[in-house]
């Protein structure tokens, strides 16, 4: 058993190790629709850089280009992964890295990219072996490909000159404000699921409504306060990291915050023999500070412009993710304990931790409301808001320190809590939650309904089994996105 999840992780990783040339005699023949694409595809895609309009109006039927394309690449991609696993990063800075050395033409960078992509790819297989030897450990190839690219990524990103000076944040379509049926929509729906989730229980496999006894109280208490707490702390997160970096798409897990706790937390579990449950939200607090404190160091290059950052901090991510992933790997027997912190439950909360969680939330969101002005001026744009008074760069700090404050003490108790701080920002805006303060205080309300009832909805549905909250919040966030993608699709079709 323990062999056969250390394989997994191996796959997850991305290995190149193999016994013979069997690999290879399988992958080969999968990889020739590659030559098309280098023989073939590139005149078309010059003339997509004209626009679909441009395109079209040459003779280019664009949904058939993009379709074969699209099959193509998944098809080797599909057949990379089954032999060797995810790979990360190669995507991403082989076509910058192409482009930078003098790639022009859609011919010349996918012959570039395909050459790059293969000499880092050895360069991170042969790194790997050499930790192996100082280790004497098997490292895998995909850690050591991230540890190359995102170094490389981040460093792209470093070197681009134009950047954005004053953009403002924009919120998304919805009611023009909120109204007060609004608002006591939202005070009915938090009522109504916090009464579900105390007056509702099993009894000998029966769903029922009825007052909780002593016993089950003791059980629900805990859980109901820290997904209450958990949930407004990320949606308060969500909303400030959004107006912070002026993308409605922004989150603390966007920028590696919650990674960085994560890390933190799956560091000391595996490395020292610590249980999950054992350990403070100090250790997670640490973890968000220093990503955090990275991301600043290298944000002051580009004066933390928007795009900039989310670009660096999703390399800061991505690499964190495969460190965890290699710390997975040790394959001691904390490692069920991590994986199921990973999904994100309320299950572990003692009613302490909730108290604590509760008190250390309710602090940093009355915080963030004081700052609601600050976070105003500073979401109209940095040189509007020095031109109103605000230092720009102490309060953006500031600003940020309380986003990842937010995120490390819920992930430090819950576990990597995801789509809570965008979904909730989002329902707010639809809501008409314009300004600042009311979009501080609608996302807190949404946010501990969502996350309460994907708690409440986890333990349900599959009684006597449970579901983790951060799954069931995965899900529901997973498909409102759908469903913001598909209402656009029919917007724009009119």
């Amino acid at each position: 058993m323990k062999n056969t999840r250390r394989t997994y992780l191996f796959g997850e990783q991305g290995d190149l190790s193999q016994n013979g040339w069997d690999k290879f005699h399988w992958l080969w023949p999968h990889c020739l629709v590659g030559i098309a694409i280098l023989l073939y595809a590139g005149k078309p895609l010059t003339l997509l850089r004209l626009g679909q309009s441009g395109a079209k109006g040459r003779g280019l039927n664009v949904t058939a280009l993009f379709l074969i394309l699209m099959l193509c690449g998944l098809w080797m991609l599909s057949a990379a992964i089954t032999m060797v696993g995810v790979i990360g990063f190669l995507g991403l800075v082989s076509p910058n890295l192409a482009r930078l050395i003098g790639a022009r033409t859609a011919t010349s960078e996918l012959y570039w990219s395909s050459l790059l992509g293969a000499l880092i790819l050895i360069m991170a297989d042969n790194l790997a072996l050499f930790i192996g030897t100082f280790s004497f450990d098997i490292v895998p190839t995909g850690l050591a490909t991230a540890l190359l690219g995102a170094p490389m990524l981040i460093w792209l990103i470093l070197r681009q000159k134009n950047q954005e000076t004053n953009t403002s944040f924009q919120t998304i379509r919805g009611q023009s404000h909120l109204s007060q049926k609004g608002l006591c929509f939202v005070f009915a729906l938090l009522i109504m699921i916090i009464l579900l989730g105390i007056f509702s229980h099993f009894e000998l496999d029966h769903f029922v409504l009825r007052l909780p006894n002593e016993f089950s109280w003791e059980l629900k208490w805990p859980r109901l306060l820290s997904a209450l707490s958990a949930g407004a702390a990320m949606a308060v997160s969500g909303v400030i990291m959004q107006r912070l970096i002026h993308n409605p798409l922004a989150s603390p897990d966007l920028l590696g915050l919650s990674a960085g706790a994560v890390l933190a937390m799956v560091g000391f579990s595996a490395y020292f023999g610590i249980r999950m449950g054992q350990l403070g939200s100090l250790v997670a607090f640490v973890g968000s500070m220093t990503v955090l404190f990275i991301l600043l160091l290298l944000g002051r290059r580009f004066r933390f412009a928007a795009a900039p950052m989310i670009l660096t901090g999703v390399a800061l991510s991505a690499l964190i993710e495969t460190l965890i992933q290699f710390s997975l790997m040790k394959g001691t027997d904390e490692v069920y304990d991590i994986l199921r912190w990973l999904a994100g439950s309320t299950y572990r909360v003692t009613p302490d931790q909730a108290v604590l969680l509760c008190v250390v939330s309710s602090v940093l969101i009355l915080l963030s409301l004081s700052l609601h002005k600050v976070l105003t001026l500073m979401s109209m744009g940095k040189v509007t808001a020095a031109a109103r008074g605000v230092a720009v760069r102490p309060n953006f700090v500031l600003l940020l320190m309380l986003a990842a404050a937010l995120c490390a003490s819920v992930t430090a108790l819950l576990g990597y809590i995801v789509f809570i701080s965008i979904v909730a920002p989002h329902l707010a805006s639809l809501l008409g939650a314009r300004t600042v303060l009311s979009q501080l205080s609608v996302s807190a309300l949404l946010g501990a309904s969502l996350l309460q009832f994907s708690d409440w909805l986890g333990q349900t549905l599959i009684h006597p089994n449970q579901l983790a909250a951060g799954t069931m919040v995965a899900i529901i966030g997973g498909a409102y996105f759908i469903l913001i993608l598909l209402r656009n699709r029919r917007s724009l079709s009119r």
